[in-house]
Parts: C-alpha cells; structure tokens; sequence
C-alpha cells in the first residue's frame, strides 16, 4: 500500500511514520510513505500558499492551486489500474473508525490532503477528494496529526505489517468489542495474581474467559459500542435458526466485515464494508425491505428522514446484492421489474452453497501437501485445478475447475477448506450447478454439507 500526504510540513510527517511498525513496515517494503510540500508548487516567490478569505472572516485560507498541483504530482505518478481514494482531514468529516480503517486498508494508493489555517478553498475540495474524514470533534492545528493516526491505524491491517497477523483481527473494536484484560511476567505483582483461567492451558475456557471479558468491559466503558454487539448478536442468532442457508451472512458478521444498513422483522440487509456487496434475507418470506430499496421516492415520503436517506445511499452504491432461494429470487426479479429507476439493468448468477463446520482441518495423509498459489490448487508433483479463492472480494471459493479425475478433485477441496481454516475462516464453497458431479461427491465426502436454498447474485448497473 502506497500513503501520499499533501502537507506543508513534511518532515513532521515522515519523523512521526518512520519509527515503530509503521518504520519497519517501510523498510520492508511492505508500505511506502510519501510527504508532499504544498509550497513547493505556490506560484509565487515567497512559497506563499494562503490568501484572505472573500466575503470577509478571521484567519487566512489555503488556495485552490498550489493544493491542486501538489495533488496532480501524486495523481499523475499513480498508476492507472490501481485504486485510490482522496481524503482530507477535517473535523467536518464522517468518524474515523476500525471499520473504516479496514475498508481503505483494501486501496492500493491513499491520498491525504492536511489542511491549515481556517482550511482549504472549496474549489479544490470539490475537484479532488472522495472522502472527508474525522478523527474527533476538537480542533487540532493541522490534518497532519490525524493523518498520522489513520495511516498508523490503516497500515496495521495491510498483510504483512504486523508479525502476528491474528492481532489486526483480535485487538480492540473488533466485532464492537474492546479488548480482554491481558498479562504477563510475574506470576504475582503487588499482591495481584494472573486468574486461574489464564494460567489452565484449557484454550476452550480461556478463550470463553475471554470473550466474556471483553463484553463486560465494553459494557462498562464503552456503551455505545455495547449496544453495537448486542444488535449484531441478534442478528447472529436468528441467522442461525438456518445456519446452512446463511452461513455467508454468518461469516460476514464473524469476521467483522458486516455492517446492518436496514433491519425489519425477520428481515436483514447486510453490507460487506470492503466489498460493498449487500446481502439479503428474509426469514419470514416478507419482502419489505427490498420493495423499500427499489421503490420510487414518493412511495417512502412517509419514513423518517434517517431510514429515507439510508435507501437513497443503498441506491447510489448498490452493484451487487446476494439472496438465497427461489422465492428472494422471483420476489426481486419482480421488484426490479416493477422499479420506475431509470435505465436499470441487472443480471444474475446462481450457485449452490457448500459449508464446512467441523473445527478440525482436513487429513492430507498421502496427498503429497495440496497448496493454494494464486488460483491454482497444486502439490508437490502436480497442477490440480483451477479456482476463485475470493469470489467477487468475498472469503467464499468458487469456480472450481478440476484438471484430472476424482483423485485431485479431493486433494483440491481439501487444499480449499485447509486454506480457509487456516485463515480462521468458514469454510464456503459457491458451485454453480452445472459444474462437474465429483466435485459436489467430493464436497459432499468431506463432510460439507449443501444449503437448501440456492445464493443467487444480482448484479445491477444504470446503463
């Protein structure tokens, strides 16, 4: 990942970034970090880049061109397939949070634009940035403070950044929850004994012990996080009433990649915070969500203006929407079909679902060690078959293509589940069903058990 600051005092930047994981991350090239000075591109002798405001007020305004060119000199060295977001830091900016550190930790480039002064010409503003970004409601004397923050708080969940990669999953906010009480060496300090619990070896137990620390202390510190796990917990619970038919949903939420955009009885409209995929269910085989995302404006008039804004959100970002069984189906084709939006087109793709739900990994006895590089299942001896380890961005394999016969069709599902599970993943397997027989035998042998309901994916586009 690439970090670029837009700033007028570069060196506090890179002295800030260049110690602790973030120096280290650098060195091993495992993120790159550079600090742009603004005034370098001033037009005028003096490298002044700030003038007094029209229309009067106190304090002066950094002007729209020098911040334009140093932007262009970042923009234009950025390659063209790569992706990229702008974001400047301002108070006025949506809450930086883990989740969207996890979002933007998926860019290839990130572009900070530090403000100073009484801000930044709104001309520029407009022309460049896609993301106006928070760390507090205070003022602070620059954006280069914060921006620090962000690119520390970002580069944690780059792969390869921390040494123990399971810490980004397990550490504070993660599932809404803050972190376990921890301790080390000595055994007793100040009187004050490690528990028990820690101390048993039992993983189950300390593992429980755990979890329900970190629901007590969120509890106690931070309520507003609390009430954030209790709703995610009921929608685990009633996803699980038909745990084979959601397991895609489940693992969305287990692996805090889920967001619940709207919610009605026994219905769910779930976002994958670094795909944008949505994900629908409904358990009650009532469709009162999805009527309200494609219905014209004037047949919501009546909603409050929050859950209103919510759907015309939905409608801009929405490309992909997943639902399970013939029923989701028909109901959407039919809404969709029925929609006054303009210009809206859809396709689909239909998959059967396969979920592996034992704890233990498979048995590689004789199987000469199948491995995943890239998209291709192999072993020490041969090219096994072809696959889509992350179907559409999601942790879910699909489009698998066997090379030779039965025999490396399971030295292939078992190198897909191990790989899963390694990754501390459910283990899920999308097959369309037209897809070769061994390969669902295969599933079906090593213990994957096959959804009832069909995942359909619906693909929508203005054209």
């Amino acid at each position: 990942m690439n970090f670029h600051v837009l700033t007028l005092f570069p060196e506090m930047v890179l002295n800030g970034v260049n110690t602790s994981i973030t120096g280290r991350a650098i060195r091993n090239n495992k993120i790159s970090i550079e600090a742009v000075n603004i005034r370098d591109y001033s037009n005028n002798k003096h490298n002044k880049v700030d003038d007094y405001t029209y229309g009067g007020g106190a304090g002066m305004l950094m002007q729209a061109e020098p911040v334009y060119q140093a932007y262009k000199s970042v923009a234009d060295k950025i390659p063209e397939n790569h992706t990229k977001r702008v974001i400047y830091v301002t108070p006025q900016g949506e809450q930086f949070t883990q989740k969207k550190a996890a979002k933007l930790s998926k860019y290839d480039d990130l572009v900070f634009l530090c403000g100073h002064y009484e801000g930044i010409d709104e001309r520029v503003l407009e022309e460049v940035v896609t993301d106006y970004i928070s760390i507090g409601d205070y003022v602070l004397t620059g954006g280069e403070l914060a921006t620090m923050v962000m690119i520390d708080a970002v580069s944690r969940l780059v792969p390869g950044v921390l040494h123990n990669e399971v810490s980004a999953e397990t550490e504070s906010f993660h599932k809404n929850l803050l972190e376990y009480p921890q301790y080390s060496r000595p055994e007793v300090w100040h009187d004050k004994k490690v528990p028990d619990i820690i101390l048993s070896g039992n993983e189950k137990e300390v593992e429980k012990w755990r979890l329900n620390q970190s629901i007590k202390r969120t509890k106690e510190r931070r309520y507003d996080l609390y009430e954030k796990y209790k709703q995610y917990e009921m929608c685990l619970d009633k996803l699980k009433e038909d745990k084979l038919n959601h397991s895609d949903m489940i693992s969305l939420i287990d692996t805090g990649r889920a967001e619940i955009v709207l919610k009605a009885e026994g219905e769910y409209l779930l976002k994958d915070i670094q795909t944008n995929i949505y994900f629908y269910c409904s358990l009650n085989d009532k469709y009162t969500i999805l009527q309200l995302v494609f219905d014209c404006v004037s047949k919501t008039a009546n909603l409050q203006e929050k859950t209103l804004n919510k759907i015309k959100n939905i409608r801009k970002e929405l490309e992909k929407i997943v639902v399970h069984g013939s029923k989701a189906k028909k109901k959407l084709e039919e809404i969709l079909s029925n929609s006054n939006i303009k210009n809206l087109t859809y396709t689909m793709e239909e998959f059967e679902q396969y979920v592996y739900t034992q704890n233990i990994r498979l048995s590689i006895k004789g199987m000469k060690h199948p491995r995943i590089s890239g998209n291709v299942v192999e072993n020490a001896q041969d090219q096994l078959a072809k696959i889509q380890l992350k179907k559409y961005g999601l942790d879910i394999c699909s489009d698998i293509e066997i090379f030779d016969g039965e025999n490396f069709a399971k030295m292939t599902i078992t190198a897909i589940i191990n790989s899963q599970k390694d990754e501390k993943l459910l283990p899920i397997i999308w097959n369309k069903s037209a897809n070769n027989a061994i390969i669902k035998e295969t599933i079906k042998n090593a213990n994957g058990y096959k959804s009832k309901e069909n995942i359909i994916v619906f693909s929508l586009s203005l054209a």
